[in-house]
């Protein structure tokens, strides 16, 4: 594992030690890829200057087909043919000596019809992938087949290595829809279209119940004391009567309901949290008498 060099009527340099050969970041000597395009990516080895990949038909490399140098630990293939590849990699020093050669890695290439697929990360993705906030600005978070290109709104957004993406989304208006659109390196499309809605306060402060209510009273005629409301899915709902607390939450459909069956001549407090931060936005208090 050493080499030297030697420069005409010049004695020979005193032996270096060859470069280590490259490992590429997978364990499988055999990978199966799709489309015509395949990402090397191999770990960093120490005083290299550049790297030379080769790809053959043939395992021992009796026929050289393509050759590619880069100075980066990764190199994009393309227009690859639909035979068997045999590729390796190896190291090229500061005096241009060839290092170890990397193990021999085969590639083959299977037929892709299957689109991509585009997932949402976010915690609160509702039915028909449904956003609700109170913010102006969120954070989309997901993920694509990686390798994949993917859009939104006619511009890319890029992906890390294993397709993740994220996307800050300014929020102008209660409802709003928009689509991702995925294409993988075979060609294949898929599109996810999701609703971000933005919540009306209004809308779900509004609250009934089979007493008289004013803005500030609640006669009950009759026990147990029934309140019900409309809000959006899957909010949490607060009530304090008393020195007792209840918990509910609002269903799919944004409805909610409770039923009090202890009565007691003192304040009501009902709280509606917000989803993105669990804190207050509609806060009402009555006093409870007959």
């Amino acid at each position: 594992n050493q080499g030297t060099v030697v420069e005409e009527g010049k004695k020979p340099m005193p032996p270096v030690e060859l470069l280590p050969a490259p490992r590429l970041q997978w364990a499988s000597l055999d990978t199966v890829y799709f489309g015509s395009k395949f990402n090397l990516i191999w770990n960093k080895v120490k005083n290299t200057k550049s790297y030379r990949i080769e790809i053959s038909d043939s395992r021992e490399f009796k026929r050289i087909l393509r050759r590619f140098n880069t100075t980066k630990s990764s190199y994009q293939l393309k227009k690859l043919s639909d035979s068997m590849l045999y590729v390796r990699i190896y190291g090229l020093d500061q005096y241009g000596l060839r290092g170890i050669d990397s193990q021999v890695y085969r590639l083959l290439k299977s037929p892709d019809t299957q689109p991509p697929f585009i997932r949402l990360l976010n915690q609160r993705l509702y039915a028909n992938n449904t956003i609700y906030t109170l913010n102006s600005e969120i954070e989309l978070k997901g993920e694509t087949e990686p390798g994949a290109t993917l859009s939104y709104a006619g511009k890319p957004i890029d992906l890390d290595r294993q397709g993740r993406f994220s996307l800050n989304l300014a929020v102008a208006q209660e409802k709003q829809v928009g689509e991702f659109l995925s294409k993988d390196e075979a060609g294949n499309s898929s599109a996810l279209k999701f609703e971000v809605v933005k919540y009306d306060l209004e809308k779900i402060g509004n609250i009934r119940t089979n007493a008289k209510l004013s803005d500030e009273e609640i006669r009950p005629s009759q026990m147990p004391l029934q309140l019900y409301g409309k809000a959006y899915p899957f909010m949490n709902i607060f009530i304090e009567y008393g020195q007792k607390k209840y918990a509910v939450n609002s269903d799919a459909e944004g409805n909610w309901a409770i039923a009090l069956h202890d009565y007691e001549k003192t304040a009501l407090t009902l709280s509606i949290l917000s989803p993105d931060n669990q804190q207050p936005v509609v806060v009402k208090t009555f006093v409870v008498k007959k």
